[in-house]
């Protein structure tokens, strides 16, 4: 059961009324700067920057993944081809370290992928998911230990459930989030090491035996996975596309689109959750 926060509710959400006030009348977005040329169907945009202040694109294009470098004022260079496959995803360790996720269908098998950026060189691409199912879709976040953590889709028992995966030292070691069907996951992970995964799954009810998807989270701490928390408990639409972070309290904050046109917020930790806010109503949503 999902309890709705009580004082610590106002407090959380006081701060980020205040944060708000204080950049009012402040405009610190810049003009657009073209980034990508000559490139057709390019998709799938991830930026990430390194500790030394450099900015970094990856994306899609026909099969291929390319990547960009900005320093400082200075333009973007010119996009380098870097493997083959699709749906990047991009991270920075504590060692400063850039690490990429990706998806490549390889010996008939879509697997996913992890390559990390070196003086200058992609590392030779390993396999993080190593599963005889069809991996899609994943998700990477920094961990305050040093490690990374990953999560993605897999098809492996026939139907879509969630995996997780831990990189430290060099070896990655995966496993299927206990209890979580389901499909395009997000991941974060706390200043005290402990890591959410998000994602979406159908609710049957009794008036839609089929369901409508809701937004599901899972937390893992000290004691391993927590069951899933149905974060949206929607029946009436569909809750799909959770973007995840934390904050510096550890609260993590989902953000998703209900019935195509509503962004819906909330955040909490543990079993106390908000409960879900709109942010945004619209006519669409893209």
């Amino acid at each position: 059961m999902v309890q709705q926060l009580g004082r610590p509710q106002a407090d959380a959400a006081g701060r980020l009324l205040a944060v708000g006030s204080h950049q009012t009348g402040i405009s610190p977005w810049t003009s657009p700067v073209l980034a990508i040329n000559d490139l057709t169907a390019a998709s799938h945009l991830v930026l990430a920057f390194t500790p030394d202040r450099v900015g970094h694109l990856v994306w899609e294009a026909g099969g291929y993944l390319f990547h960009s470098t900005r320093r400082g004022g200075e333009s973007w260079e010119a996009p380098q081809r870097i493997w083959m496959g699709k749906e990047p995803a991009l991270a920075v360790s504590g060692d400063g370290q850039l690490h990429l996720l990706f998806t490549n269908l390889f010996l008939d098998t879509q697997n996913v992928y992890h390559s990390r950026y070196l003086n200058g060189t992609w590392t030779y691409p390993i396999n993080v998911s190593r599963t005889s199912g069809r991996s899609e879709h994943p998700a990477i976040a920094a961990a305050s230990d040093g490690g990374v953590r990953a999560a993605w889709m897999d098809m492996t028992p026939g139907y879509w459930i969630i995996y997780t995966a831990d990189w430290s030292g060099g070896y990655w070691s995966n496993q299927p989030l206990p209890n979580a069907r389901g499909q395009f996951p997000a991941i974060a992970t706390t200043p005290g090491n402990n890591t959410f995964v998000a994602w979406q799954d159908r609710t049957p009810s009794a008036d839609n035996p089929g369901g409508n998807y809701n937004i599901f989270l899972s937390e893992r701490g000290r004691d391993g996975w927590s069951l899933p928390i149905n974060i949206s408990d929607q029946t009436d639409r569909a809750a799909e596309e959770v973007s995840l972070t934390v904050d510096p309290d550890g609260l993590a904050h989902l953000v998703w689109v209900e019935g195509s046109r509503t962004v819906r917020w909330a955040f909490g930790q543990g079993f106390a959750w908000l409960a879900p806010r709109t942010v945004v109503e619209a006519s669409t949503v893209a």
